[in-house]
């Protein structure tokens, strides 16, 4: 079921360059939304949009619910420094005017869900980041929001927290079942938690799928860029771009009639796989080796792009080409 509908949106600040344009979305109920993009695509401007903290120069935001409130959890955590996490919690349901009874109630509920109670009487002085992130949590869900906005909300934790953070957060909403819009620059966080994923690009939509649809199937040379660890390799030829993952490469042992010649630099071994740096035809280039694999720098070695495991994008735009077209261009040479 259609939450939010969000149809040629735009913002333009004082007549300079647009920070977003021609913004075209339906946001589900339920969902687990994922905006992703480099610095400055707009991805917090449509977050704000949203929440309602800015205007924008054209277009529309339509809500199908009854439900509009909305919850925005930053990531400087914004805490009342000189409040408890409780005080903290309770202070949106003041300016409600519920009774203390009600906020007690309220609280300790939430409190439970996110295995904060005991941290409830603590300054934000007192706490660690991943407890700030719980409490900034908390004080969202006592407004009973329909929807959670977050923008890059773990991005000041330390690697490990962060971890559990996101396993943290995708229990979190699978257990209320509310819509979480989530604003993050970090593919991995993108690719584990999100039921769809928006990668955005200079202010627009480059594409819109599931984790999966994206990673197997980018519609455009940025995307196969952005998402991926490590990166897609790619191989500028006259009309198009060729492009293939480091784990879809082949090693053989003897020169087929489209093998490309890989010249050895250094391998990277990370426990469950390796990594084989390289250059070919003048471009650093990387695969996926078994991890017993060894190679020597300055070693040779031939390599084979299996025809379904191809990407190839368009030269200019970087749109995706169907591989049809390509094998229908070389029957015709």
């Amino acid at each position: 079921m259609k939450l939010l509908t969000i149809q040629q949106l735009g913002k333009q600040y004082q007549k300079k360059e647009w920070a977003l344009r021609n913004i075209h979305l339906e946001i589900q109920e339920g969902e687990f939304l994922v905006l992703i993009g480099p610095s400055g695509c707009g991805k917090s401007t449509l977050l704000r949009l949203i929440a309602g903290l800015e205007e924008s120069t054209e277009g529309e935001i339509l809500f199908h619910s009854e439900n509009k409130d909305i919850a925005m959890v930053f990531q400087n955590y914004t805490l009342y420094p000189h409040m408890t996490a409780y005080e903290n919690m309770a202070f949106p349901l003041k300016m409600k005017s519920w009774t203390s009874r009600e906020i007690q109630n309220k609280i300790a509920e939430i409190a439970d869900t996110l295995e904060i109670r005991n941290l409830l009487q603590r300054k934000p002085n007192e706490l660690s980041g991943g407890q700030k992130q719980r409490v900034a949590l908390g004080r969202a869900m006592v407004r009973e929001a329909n929807i959670f906005l977050f923008d890059e909300a773990l991005a000041n934790l330390d690697a490990n927290l962060r971890s559990q953070m996101r396993y943290e957060l995708l229990s979190l909403q699978k257990k209320i079942k509310k819509t979480f819009i989530y604003v993050t620059h970090d593919q991995i966080e993108a690719m584990t938690m999100a039921d769809r994923i928006v990668v955005m690009k200079e202010g627009q939509i480059e594409q819109i799928g599931s984790p999966k649809e994206i990673y197997l199937n980018p519609q455009t040379g940025f995307v196969a860029r952005f998402l991926g660890n490590p990166a897609m390799n790619f191989l500028v030829r006259e009309e198009y771009i060729l492009g293939i993952r480091p784990e879809d490469i082949l090693i053989t042992e003897e020169k087929k009639k489209e093998s490309f010649l890989f010249l050895v630099e250094f391998s990277e071994f990370l426990g469950t796989h390796s990594y084989l740096h390289g250059i070919v035809e003048n471009t650093p280039f990387l695969i996926e080796i078994p991890i017993q694999a060894e190679y020597k720098k300055g070693e040779t070695l031939f390599l084979d792009f299996p025809l379904t495991k191809r990407y190839y994008f368009d030269i200019t735009t970087e749109r995706r080409i169907p591989l049809s077209r390509i094998q229908q261009s070389k029957e015709s040479d």
